[in-house]
């Protein structure tokens, strides 16, 4: 494949109508995408911003303004090192995940916290039931009902 087709290939895996965000569509890993550049894998964010800047220097990584890490556009894209890249994700509140229903990845959300809570002092049951009626673990369910996590919960 020559360089010319390998960008083409490259362009045709990216949706710029969603907005300013350019998303990559194909290959993802880890909240970021993913590109064969002939030689090696390559996030797909860095082999926009080489495409458009140049090799990304020895020690530099490629930072996002918008913290969208399928987005590809150029314009988003800022070269810093990993340090700064720490430091913006932490002035922006993204050094930690987010708690309770503000997580993507959580199952369980404050209602289901509130009702497990009161269930279980109630008594009647145990975590093992309401980590089941829940769809989560045990290990979840019962830090969640003690306290040890959903702090913000009431």
């Amino acid at each position: 494949m020559t360089e010319e087709e390998r960008v083409e290939a490259f362009w045709s895996k990216v949706n710029k109508e969603t907005g300013a965000c350019w998303w990559w569509t194909a290959s993802q890993r880890g909240g970021y995408g993913g590109f064969w550049d002939g030689a090696r894998m390559i996030g797909a964010h860095c082999y926009s911003w080489e495409q458009e800047n140049g090799p990304i220097p020895d020690g530099m990584c490629i930072c996002h303004h918008c913290d969208n890490g399928l987005c590809v556009n150029p314009d988003h894209l800022f070269l810093g090192t990993h340090q700064d890249n720490m430091r913006d994700a932490s002035r922006k509140g993204r050094m930690y995940p987010q708690q309770g229903e503000e997580n993507s990845r959580s199952v369980l959300t404050d209602d289901a916290v509130c009702s497990m809570r009161a269930e279980y002092a109630a008594g009647g049951t145990t975590h093992e039931k309401l980590a089941a009626k829940h769809g989560v673990s045990l290990s979840v369910a019962h830090a969640a009902i003690q306290g040890k996590t959903w702090k913000h919960v009431e």
